[in-house]
């Protein structure tokens, strides 16, 4: 049986959205695709939420295309200068009658590591493991099945405005979707270009000391840095702000965030973005960092040649496999406002089920 799964990309120009089916063997097909012009979000605050309603369906209904195919719900992204990062380190004893690293146990570390003093208008959105340690030893990666006494972890959080995260909600709900989750965007389009292990497309070659997600959009640039499959710092900033594209002040900005994040000279630079993916911004970088950035190419999809290659989709493809792979392998993930009504979900599994067999 093929499983369904949908992506909402909201930028301030642009909502993307995407629709994917996955078949028993984890092969990822995307069914549809559509883009949306939005003015409704500003530097990621939503400012005009039933415009942003509209918009969203209107992708996700261009998206679904003549079969009419049912959505019930989607993974959307955040970003945005209030947006805080973290990492923080659990601890969690493991139990004496058999001292075999379970998923429960992980589970109890990461909830221990995200334990930490947020402000009350706060809340964490995504909760990444980074890496295990047991009895102080070792840098484990997966450490289920092995023995010991004290399993350690490290781990990485993204920090948004509750009212941040409502809004967006109530905006996709608004277009008759509920939200399934919530993913920071350079984040996201991290996913779209790598898979869990951080195995890269070919296309996007990663150095020994790692790769930079840059993303970039008119109001807002994201970066994210990831080195041996795990993210190690990110950053969200406005950018120009208005309708005049300043390349030069943009590429300012893009050199400024990397200096800050205080990473090795020789990493890979990936560039994703809606409508910033311009020779001249490309030059301009390349002359200010002295090295070729490169358009992120989307990792391991089937489907449209023309969806496939373009990078407008990097994001939303990423949304989807954030949400597949942390759901699989990430015991512990916040649910934020998210639970969906009882109702709605009997109906879309009983849809589903019609729709799959008959």
């Amino acid at each position: 049986m093929r499983k369904r799964f949908a992506s909402i990309d909201i930028s301030d120009s642009l909502v993307c959205a995407l629709v994917v089916e996955i078949d028993n063997q984890g092969r990822l097909e995307i069914t549809g695709a559509a883009s949306v012009s939005s003015r409704s979000v500003v530097k990621g605050v939503v400012a005009d939420q039933g415009g942003l309603s509209d918009t969203i369906k209107k992708a996700i209904e261009k998206a679904k295309g003549p079969s009419g195919q049912r959505i019930f719900s989607c993974t959307i992204n955040i970003s945005g200068p209030r947006l805080d990062f973290r990492t923080s380190h659990g601890i969690a004893p493991l139990h004496e009658s058999s001292r075999r690293v379970k998923r429960s146990d992980i589970s109890r570390a990461i909830k221990v590591g995200r334990t930490i003093g947020l402000a009350p208008d706060m809340e964490v959105v995504n909760v990444i493991p980074q890496t295990f340690l047991l009895d102080g030893e070792g840098i484990i990666k997966n450490p289920v099945g092995m023995y010991g006494v004290r399993l350690e972890c490290d781990i990485f959080m993204v920090i948004a405005p509750r009212t941040q995260v409502a809004n967006l909600v109530e905006s996709v709900n608004g277009a008759g979707l509920s939200v399934d989750s919530i993913c920071f965007t350079a984040l996201a389009t991290a996913f779209g270009v790598c898979d869990w292990r951080g195995n890269m497309h070919p296309g996007n070659a990663e150095s020994a000391s790692g790769f930079v997600i840059v993303d970039a959009k008119r109001d807002l640039i994201d970066v994210a840095y990831f080195k041996d499959g795990y993210i190690r710092a990110a950053d969200a900033v406005t950018s120009s702000g208005d309708d005049t594209i300043r390349i030069d002040l943009l590429t300012r900005k893009i050199t400024d965030r990397l200096a800050h994040l205080n990473m090795p000279s020789d990493y890979e630079l990936l560039l994703s973005g809606k409508d910033l993916l311009r020779d001249d911004l490309l030059n301009g970088l390349e002359t200010s960092l002295g090295k070729s950035p490169r358009i992120a190419t989307l990792f391991e999809a089937n489907g449209d040649s023309e969806i496939l290659t373009n990078p407008i989709y990097t994001t939303a493809l990423g949304l989807i496999r954030y949400r597949i792979e942390s759901a699989k392998r990430t015991p512990f993930i916040p649910q934020l406002h998210l639970q969906r009504p009882l109702v709605t979900r009997l109906t879309e599994r009983v849809t589903t089920f019609l729709e799959d067999y008959f």
